[in-house]
């Protein structure tokens, strides 16, 4: 399930919904307020200790629902920096990232770069085509290459060598290393080009 979903709004742009779960409608009870607070008629009945107690809860409480309320404020302006700089990419695809770190966003919202790493991990946003990706998608510089590497392997017509391609994605505008493409190969689970070709002849 997603924890944002970002819309094409009417003019055209991309509005971001951070998805409230269940303990965003937390709140205290009007009773233990009013306790905490000294009011009351059951409030007239507790000794001292029993208030101190209840007083020292509701504030515990209080900071609580305040954490939970910073960290979805903390989503909503992380998320809404992320789509001004990746609009290609949620629009056209992973060809169109932008190379984006999380110390740039922190220090474009003047945050600690912990803090967006926080607020982001296990994250999941639903695009605009309702195709749901990990927050993390947004900051893997490698996407837009393996997008390219995966249209090359798939177009083949004989099984290319991890040289081939890394010279062929070079051409492209991805000037990366034989090793580099290997290991793109194997994050996507993509065979090695002699194992590719026993698999199409056999």
């Amino acid at each position: 399930a997603p924890d944002v979903v970002l819309r094409t709004g009417r003019d055209g742009s991309i509005v971001v919904e951070v998805i409230s779960s269940s303990r965003s409608a937390l709140s205290i009870d009007p009773l233990y307020r009013a306790l905490g607070s000294g009011e009351g008629a059951q409030a007239a009945h507790m000794s001292a200790e029993e208030r101190s107690h209840v007083q020292e809860h509701v504030e515990r409480a209080r900071r609580f629902l305040t954490y939970i309320e910073e960290r979805r404020s903390t989503m909503q302006r992380v998320t809404e920096y992320v789509v001004r700089v990746q609009d290609a990419f949620i629009r056209r695809g992973p060809r169109h990232l932008r190379p984006l770190t999380r110390s740039e966003v922190a220090e474009a919202l003047d945050l600690h770069e912990s803090t967006i790493s926080r607020a982001t991990a296990g994250k999941h946003v639903m695009l605009p085509d309702r195709h749901v990706i990990p927050f993390a998608s947004f900051f893997r510089a490698a996407l837009s290459v393996q997008d390219v590497l995966r249209e090359l392997v798939e177009n083949e017509r004989a099984p290319l060598t991890d040289t081939e391609l890394a010279e062929m994605l070079s051409a492209r505008g991805f000037p990366i290393a034989r090793r580099t493409v290997a290991k793109y190969r194997d994050q996507m689970s993509i065979l090695p080009s002699a194992l590719r070709s026993s698999r199409r002849s056999g």
